[in-house]
């Protein structure tokens, strides 16, 4: 009987070893729970920035318009300047 008790009370102690081994982890964790959540309050901010620099861009239509506007102009300027040196 007196072993049976001593087997238990063995399992017992690696027991509340094995507990106190996990605290320990457990409170590291959170610590580096915190440090994450401040990174992801960074990351959610660069985030915010770079969809705020995003749509400041130009769209597609806007860039294709203005190069075609562009080369329209470009195209007057030339034929104004064919009729004017009187080679047409």
């Amino acid at each position: 009987m007196e072993a049976r008790i001593a087997v238990l009370e063995e399992i017992a102690r690696s027991t509340k070893e094995a507990l106190v081994g996990i605290r320990s982890e457990l409170a590291a964790l959170r610590g580096d729970m915190g440090r994450l959540e401040g990174k992801i309050g960074d990351l959610q901010g660069s985030i915010g920035e770079l969809k705020g620099t995003v749509s400041q861009l130009p769209t597609t239509w806007v860039m294709i318009t203005g190069i075609i506007g562009g080369q329209l102009a470009l195209a007057g300027l030339f034929l104004a300047a064919l009729r004017l040196s009187g080679k047409n």
